[in-house]
């Protein structure tokens, strides 16, 4: 699937479907990082840095396209700026720790999600 075929399944940047996707996806991303650890210690090393990279671009990608008017640098500082508020509280919560790894792991989700979205919807900013 090629992405104008994507760009056209998608509903419009803006679109209320993306601001209650929006919300929901930052829920559900404090819930994951901030409450007890889902992974423990499998198999895959490192396989957490995944997850956030994902759950980073994920939010990135529908936070842009629910405020497409929003400036994109503001976006990548929030977001990265929320990555490592996380990180700092997590050194706090039992059963988790700070990592400098999975906060680089966020920001690259971040900065990946930007570029698919621009890629995707080139008339935004």
């Amino acid at each position: 699937m090629s992405l104008s075929q994507i760009k056209h399944w998608l509903p419009k940047a803006g679109h209320p479907f993306w601001k209650v996707l929006a919300f929901s996806s930052v829920i559900f991303l404090l819930l994951l990082t901030l409450g007890p650890s889902l992974v423990k210690g499998g198999s895959i090393k490192h396989l957490d840095k995944v997850f956030h990279f994902i759950a980073f671009a994920g939010v990135t990608y529908v936070l842009l396209a629910a405020y497409s008017k929003i400036k994109t640098l503001y976006v990548i500082l929030t977001l990265s700026l929320l990555g490592a508020a996380i990180e700092i509280a997590q050194y706090y919560i039992p059963g988790r720790s700070f990592s400098l790894l999975d906060l680089v792991a966020d920001v690259l989700g971040v900065i990946a999600a930007v570029y698919l979205f621009q890629k995707i919807h080139p008339d935004t900013e």
